[in-house]
């Protein structure tokens, strides 16, 4: 991305499905790989001073809680 950006002024990134980039590892689970991955996603905002839209698919379990508040654990597994 930086080198893209580098050579011609990007004006968006556009993360379609945020879980296919979480690492199958034992070490993490999901929730942690997705909060690490978005950390890095907006420094990279931030230092290329471009927006950044990640998209995801939630898991139903929202819909049972008060109130509906979402959270990084309702993100779908892949």
């Amino acid at each position: 991305m930086r080198h893209l950006n580098a050579q011609q002024r990007v004006g968006l990134v556009i993360i379609d499905y945020l879980q296919l980039l979480v690492r199958d590892t034992r070490e993490r689970g999901m929730v942690e790989d997705v909060s690490h991955i978005s950390c890095q996603l907006k420094l990279l905002a931030r230092e290329l001073h471009l927006p950044v839209v990640a998209l995801s698919q939630l898991s139903r379990a929202v819909e049972t809680r008060a109130g509906k508040i979402l959270q990084i654990s309702n993100l779908s597994k892949i």
